[in-house]
């Protein structure tokens, strides 16, 4: 028999009762109110006492405590986008507890902290672009590669619709740094083809995609030739609890997702939950396709497995492209401590799964009257990360601020293939496992006239690949297929060090950068002696490739009369070859890709120049700049003919006779060209416009020149914006140039997924509608592609969407 409540419990929940109800309501008076001009509350603004001292951040009705203070005490009030205000007490208590914001005249994304060093952007002498979170949010963006792609200074390549591969400059995949939350995203087994990673990084919990373009190994080692792409996820709100959910359906794929977040925030600790998952049919392509090309992209048969065989299916809608369809799911949790006011902890966790994801040109391609293969698609795609980073902002003698990161992830890849009538099925799986450290530190010295920034990286990577082969009728398994990487042992770590010193960045009109940094990279590999090669015993004991690596940027800034801008820099940027380059046998197009362990390291030479030009007028805001670039490549490595340890230069894998390549440093590449970007604002409307160019020359011995690859056609898109109150739209004009045939860069850009005359010229129009019944309940409809037209980015291997209705409702539940 239970025991009857005791009277004290009674009084112990009343007084419980008493002090969640009444003391809020007690402390109400002493809280102050932060509102703009039209009395709205804002949220998110710090708020700090004299000497720097960190209180709190206002919660969603623009509401925080204040202790006690003196009158004559001084606190400040910062938010992005929003004049900083510093009051006292006293005045405070004038004004009835009430603080009022005013917005930062017509500026577009002035103060913003970029980077893994946390430098402000207008500090940073490269071409940045900033893609927000509410940009995301307005075109529906279904992954990170569409999101980039919408922003008209990124262009990417689509092997098939679950992925998307980012080209900065001209350079692509692993010549190209990912970064996610200051953790390098790149590991040694990114290859130099066409990379689909970014859509493991869920869009739905992005703060926003900061883009540096060009060089960026000063700061972030290898990889970083063509730019570095940082996403920057939400992080918890202080002081609030609330949940925020998002379902969205559109047609070209009858895509089908939800999102749901949770805060959770205290004064001094906030976590958030954020999880997301879409479905995707098989994509719809457009169907106005040229009277030049009336068949081109038409998937008019594909393959099914019938009664025990493989057999050729006509397609009800040759629009319709059969093996594109996918779905996957995301999770981040994310915990902040704010021990004082001078230090905090972050844990970071993210978890991103797919289905199986077709890979859509291999599912085309045709040997002979018949499909090459019945099934080829990646198995499921998961990402794991554990992140845990510090923050410190007490001034020392070695810092004033610094940031230490470390993180560990688990990354698994699977390739599964069958041929068309094999009963064989193959199947290599890649289990890499990446633990990363970084350290980033920061120093001001008179005034902040001079800063001196400076780090140390560690990344360490172990790589498990192994091989097989399955029956589909029997379910007999053998292990006699080549794996894709070393199959014994295979390690790949690096670790790197920099130091940058700028001048200037206050009280000047001109601004000087300079930095260095030195790199070392090693690689061990190791097979086992089941190996279908003879290898040399060497190999069955391990093998080793050491470099080490020098970069270094000389850079200004100088601001003149009337808002003009220029700005320059000279740097070096560089790639250490990884376990893929050095490491992977693969089989393709009548090639077989063998190791080569005397690979060295990429070099590039840059320069970078900019102009911008600001007008200011009562109601108009315009901002126009353009900036031109010129890179050298050496010792880029590339597939060319090589020759087995037997000396064989053809190996014969069953009924194939296959050509030995490996990777080699033999060319020389140069890539240049320039972008232009406008940004205005004048009262309700924005317009944004860019357009970028590219060219890429490899430089042959007899200093004749070809066509590089990774080279994109002239691209860019116009933008035309309008909000009042509760209501927003936008009109999105996209385009890209046309790129010949004898313009390729060879077999890497896919040329037999093009037209015989190479890619068409093509744009879309698109329409973005929004409105806000409440905090509560956001209506969005969007209009893509709205003629309806047929057209496959340059190097894709999958047409893109046709005509595409999205409708998504969103909203935001305070607790």
């Amino acid at each position: 028999m239970k025991e009857p409540l005791s009277e004290s419990f009674y009084l112990q929940l009343r007084f419980v009762f008493y002090l969640l109800v009444l003391m809020p309501i007690i402390s109400e008076a002493q809280r102050i109110t932060i509102i703009d001009k039209n009395h709205s509350p804002i949220e998110g603004v710090s708020v700090y006492k004299e000497n720097s001292d960190f209180i709190g951040i206002s919660d969603y009705k623009g509401k925080i405590n204040l202790p006690d203070f003196k009158t004559n005490t001084n606190f400040t009030f910062l938010l992005t986008g929003y004049k900083t205000k510093i009051i006292t007490q006293e005045e405070i208590i004038k004004n009835d507890y009430i603080i009022i914001l005013e917005r930062e005249h017509l500026k577009l994304d002035k103060v913003i902290i970029i980077g893994r060093n946390q430098q402000y952007r207008e500090d940073i002498i490269s071409e940045t672009d900033i893609i927000n979170q509410k940009e995301i949010q307005v075109t529906n963006s279904i992954s990170t590669a569409d999101a980039l792609a919408m922003s008209g200074n990124i262009f990417v390549q689509k092997s098939q619709f679950g992925g998307g591969s980012p080209v900065l400059r001209g350079f692509e995949a692993n010549r190209v740094l990912l970064v996610l939350d200051g953790v390098r995203m790149n590991n040694a087994i990114y290859r130099n083809g066409h990379l689909q990673n970014s859509i493991t990084v869920d869009n739905f919990s992005l703060k926003r995609i900061e883009v540096i373009f060009g060089p960026g190994s000063l700061t972030y080692g290898s990889d970083a030739i063509g730019g570095v792409i940082h996403f920057k996820t939400k992080d918890p709100v202080f002081n609030t609890n609330f949940s925020q959910y998002k379902f969205r359906y559109s047609s070209a794929a009858k895509e089908k997702t939800g999102y749901i977040s949770v805060n959770m925030g205290l004064s001094k600790f906030a976590s958030t939950l954020i999880l997301s998952s879409s479905s995707f049919s098989d994509l719809r392509a457009g169907d106005n396709r040229p009277a030049k090309y009336p068949d081109f992209g038409k998937r008019e048969y594909f393959t099914a497995f019938v009664n025990g065989k493989d057999t050729i299916v006509k397609n009800e809608n040759y629009n319709i492209q059969k093996g594109t369809g996918f779905s996957q799911l995301n999770m981040l949790s994310k915990s902040i401590y704010q021990f004082n006011n001078y230090t905090k902890l972050t844990a970071n966790i993210q978890y991103s799964t797919s289905s199986n994801i077709p890979r859509y040109d291999f599912l085309t391609e045709m040997k002979g009257n018949q499909f090459k293969y019945s099934e080829w698609y990646y198995g499921p795609q998961t990402r794991l990360l554990g992140a845990l980073r510090l923050d410190l902002s007490r001034k020392n003698k070695l810092y004033d601020n610094a940031v230490l990161i470390a993180a560990l992830q688990k990354i698994n890849e699977d390739r599964i293939s069958r041929k068309f009538g094999s009963k064989w099925k193959k199947s290599n799986k890649e289990e890499l496992f990446v633990f990363s450290l970084s350290i980033d530190l920061k120093k001001y010295l008179s005034n902040k006239n001079h800063e001196f920034v400076y780090g140390l990286d560690f990344q360490n990577n172990n790589l498990n690949s192994s091989g097989s082969r399955q029956n589909i009728f029997t379910g007999e398994r053998k292990n006699d297929i080549l794996t894709r990487y070393p199959s014994d042992l295979a390690q790949n770590y690096r670790m790197g060090s920099y130091l940058q010193y700028v001048f200037g960045e206050k009280d000047y009109p001109f601004q000087i950068s300079l930095g260095s940094r030195i790199e070392t990279n090693h690689i061990f590999l190791k097979y086992k002696n089941d190996s279908i090669f003879n290898w040399d015993k060497s190999y069955y004991n391990g093998v080793k490739n050491n470099n080490t690596s020098f970069a270094f940027s000389i850079g200004g800034k100088y601001r003149l009369p009337r808002k003009w801008k220029i700005s320059g820099n000279v740097s070096t940027a560089f790639r250490n070859p990884n376990i893929d380059d050095l490491g992977k046998i693969r089989i393709k197009k009548g090639e077989i890709l063998v190791p080569n362990l005397d690979l060295k390291t990429e070099k590039s030479n840059n320069i970078e120049l900019s102009v911008k030009k600001e007008y200011k007028l009562k109601n108009l805001y315009v901002d126009v700049s353009t900036t031109g670039f010129y890179t050298i490549l050496n010792g880029a490595i590339i597939r060319d003919r090589y020759s087995l340890p037997d000396g064989n230069d053809i190996y014969i894998d069953g009924n194939d006779t296959l050509l030995v390549m490996a990777n080699q440093n033999i060319e020389q590449q140069r890539v240049f060209g320039f972008s232009i970007g406008l940004n205005s604002k004048i009262k309700q409307f924005t317009i944004t416009a860019n357009m970028v160019y590219t060219k890429g020359d490899i430089l042959e011995a007899d200093k004749s020149t070809k066509p590089a690859a990774h080279i994109p056609p002239l691209f860019g898109n116009v933008k035309l914006g309008y909000k009042k109150g509760n209501f927003s739209a936008k009109y999105i004009f996209i385009f890209n140039a046309a790129k010949p045939i004898n313009l390729y860069g060879g077999p890497v850009d896919n040329p037999e997924n093009a037209t015989i005359d190479g890619t068409y010229a093509w744009s879309t129009h698109n329409v973005y509608l929004q409105y806000k019944l409440s905090q509560a309940f956001d209506l969005s409809l969007a209009f893509e592609n709205i003629l309806d037209i047929h057209y496959r980015t340059f190097s894709s291997g999958v047409s893109s969407p046709g005509r595409n209705i999205i409708v998504s409702v969103s909203g935001k539940i305070f607790k």
